[in-house]
């Protein structure tokens, strides 16, 4: 039977499962003892090596230096674990939803370039992306209520791309959402829904500008479960192979 599950999914749960480590944080020892605790640091603490020796951090002093380093410095380029509670794996046949203002370049390219580093998915609007590379993107579960809202505050686009994949579900504590976590390179083929305005929505065929279903968001993409199999050569594109 085929692994629903690649090896970089298992890799991402496992990371995002084990969560928050101080180990990740070390850096900021020396200023949490000058901030938190007066400038007096434990006889161990080496700041030339504060991650030595940082499992003889004290109870009180782990979990007061945790709240410093999540809560103070979730920057882009702190761990994503600063960010995201594991949820659990979704399935490959999950519906899911991107949010996009860049369709036509996903009808051409498909939903390949991502963020690089799964250690580093907190933030990754803050990246400067100059080249496309395959990646980690981000979706939400076709009939979440965090869609929803995402859709009528046009938070992330306002275009939809509809697809089934497998990812991690994982809840990110700054932007207060359940999202999916999922490789584009592994996404084989999608549906690109065009808003019209508001919550409406059209798919045209992809031989043609024709409209082959228009509605709200919640009827298309009921039609879409509904008949995409009968309509999958007029309305879906396939992942390009790279050469």
């Amino acid at each position: 039977m085929r692994n629903p599950y690649s090896t970089e999914l298992a890799d991402l749960r496992d990371y995002l499962k084990a969560g928050y480590q101080a180990y990740d944080f070390a850096h900021l020892l020396e200023g949490f003892f000058d901030a938190k605790r007066g400038g007096v640091t434990p006889n161990w603490f080496d700041p030339n090596e504060p991650e030595a020796r940082i499992d003889q951090l004290s109870a009180k002093d782990a979990k007061d230096f945790k709240d410093y380093a999540i809560y103070f410095f979730s920057d882009a380029t702190a761990p994503s674990t600063a960010f995201f509670d594991y949820e659990g794996l979704v399935k490959r046949n999950t519906w899911l939803a991107h949010l996009t203002n860049d369709i036509e370049k996903i009808k051409y390219d498909g939903l390949e370039c991502g963020h690089d580093d799964m250690y580093t998915l907190g933030l990754t609007t803050h990246f400067i992306k100059k080249d496309c590379k395959p990646g980690w993107n981000f979706a939400f579960e076709a009939n979440s209520r965090d869609l929803d809202r995402a859709i009528r505050q046009k938070k992330y686009g306002e275009d939809i791309v509809l697809f089934q994949s497998a990812g991690v579900k994982a809840y990110h504590s700054g932007d207060e959402e359940h999202q999916i976590i999922f490789l584009g390179s592994r996404v084989e083929w999608f549906i690109p829904l065009h808003r019209e305005g508001g919550n409406t929505f059209r798919i045209l065929s992809s031989h043609s500008d024709r409209v082959v279903v228009e509605g709200e968001y919640d009827d298309v993409f009921g039609w879409v479960k509904k008949n995409y199999r009968q309509y999958f050569k007029a309305i879906a594109y396939a992942r390009k192979e790279k050469p």
